[in-house]
């Protein structure tokens, strides 16, 4: 869809690993070359701008509409099943939730509207009095008319985060809560009748949350709106979502005012907002993976990427931190995984092994992927120590593992031994 500033509105997902890009509206055959403005995988919004401003001659764009609120009547257009002409189907909105982005695996407001949606949908606006109130984004292959779309709020903090011309990402508060509906939970508490809220039982290492929050915390408010005993807060016309949603229409780098139950006193603190990641963060796109190789052994953090496509694989240890979406910890920020062996007669033995977590190396226990590169640069002794979550252990001949690697960088056309290429530490022999 076209909105002002001649520009091109549409899901990320629509334009991810694109090599070439090429528009047409509708009525006119000519294709027009486009380019990413910019692109946030996380909300699953991109901007496109077009080189010939022909493109754009004689259109009105879209402007950005409120929240549609539930019962909405809303039109749906875009171009399904590849078709060469433009589709319009109508329905109403008839959920309103905090729920997750197929794209990011995250969890964002969307908008469930019963208008018929297909693949090829996707991009296209949803209209309700001549403003946009939704982007098409995904839906339920075994339900009948269920479809979602990323709704007007979602995609004003978009275009608010990209006007700067740098993507921020979407603020998370990063702390896990619970519902406080339990009579024997609220007395434990000290909670009155009159107050609602959440608690926090975990909190997430470098989130926005970190070193303002403390376990057994109560959500009371968020910026002045009530928090509910099941976590949730008012919309519109009665609607509810989960109160996540207040920290995630904001930008990062702005506050949000938490009003607090703690100890059985309320107190108010203010959150710098950030947008943080899990111990496994979601899926990168168009992003170069970091590696580490020494003596044919491979190395890398764990990402939402490896559970996507080598899920057979996964170690244990990866896929329950990702399934349960285990929070980092001031000790343990990222998982670093050995996630293969290029054969060499210095790690010959090992070459059957499955990917694993690494625990420790040299008895030392690995915070995130630069602490485990100082490691391999610093060990000392004769032999390279590793042990992984599964409790095996792997041990090399140091010396001979660091002299391998040239002739494994030529046996596997491997340019480094690592990325990013950091300068590393002079190794010990």
């Amino acid at each position: 869809m076209i909105i002002h500033g001649n520009r091109i509105l549409t899901n990320a997902h629509a334009v991810d690993y694109a090599a070439s890009i090429e528009v047409k509206r509708p009525g006119i055959q000519k294709q027009f070359l486009a380019h990413v403005d910019q692109i946030d995988h996380g909300c699953d919004l991109a901007l496109l701008t077009v080189e010939d401003e022909d493109f754009f001659t004689q259109v009105t764009p879209l402007s950005v509409g409120p929240l549609a609120s539930i019962g909405s009547v809303v039109s749906a257009y875009g171009y399904p099943i590849g078709g060469e002409t433009v589709s319009a189907t109508s329905g109403v909105v008839s959920r309103i939730e905090r729920t997750e982005y197929v794209h990011s695996e995250r969890s964002l407001l969307l908008s469930q509207i019963d208008a018929a949606i297909n693949a090829g949908n996707s991009g296209g606006p949803v209209v309700s009095n001549s403003k946009i109130v939704g982007i098409a984004v995904q839906g339920i292959d075994e339900a009948d008319n269920v479809a979602y779309m990323i709704p007007a709020p979602m995609i004003e903090r978009f275009l608010k985060d990209a006007a700067d011309g740098i993507i921020a990402g979407v603020p998370s508060f990063g702390a896990y809560c619970h519902p406080v509906e339990n009579d024997a939970l609220r007395e434990y508490l000290g909670l009155s009748d009159r107050q609602s809220g959440t608690l926090v039982s975990e909190i997430n290492y470098g989130s926005s949350s970190w070193g303002k929050l403390a376990p057994d915390d109560v959500i009371l408010a968020v910026d002045g709106i009530p928090v509910a005993n099941d976590r949730t807060v008012a919309l519109t016309d009665g609607a509810r979502v989960e109160f996540g949603y207040l920290i995630e229409r904001k930008q990062v780098g702005e506050s949000a005012t938490v009003a607090v139950w703690r100890n059985k006193t309320e107190t108010s603190v203010t959150l710098t907002l950030v947008a943080s990641d899990g111990l496994i963060p979601a899926p990168t796109y168009e992003t170069r993976r970091p590696y580490r190789t020494i003596g044919g052994l491979v190395f890398q953090p764990a990402t939402a990427d490896h559970i996507s496509a080598l899920t057979s694989d996964v170690p244990t240890s990866v896929l329950s931190a990702y399934l349960e979406s285990t929070y980092r910890t001031e000790s343990r920020r990222v998982l670093v995984m050995m996630t293969d062996i290029l054969p060499h007669r210095v790690n010959r033995g090992y070459q059957d092994w499955p990917m694993s977590v690494v625990e420790t190396i040299q008895g030392t226990p690995v915070e995130d992927f630069e602490h485990f590169n100082q490691l391999l640069d610093t060990a000392t002794g004769k032999w390279l120590n590793i042990t992984f979550s599964d409790k095996s252990r792997l041990v090399l001949d140091l010396v001979a593992a660091r002299d391998a690697n040239d002739e494994v960088f030529k046996t596997f056309a491997i340019a480094q031994d690592r990325w990013p290429a950091t300068p590393a530490t002079v190794a010990v022999k």
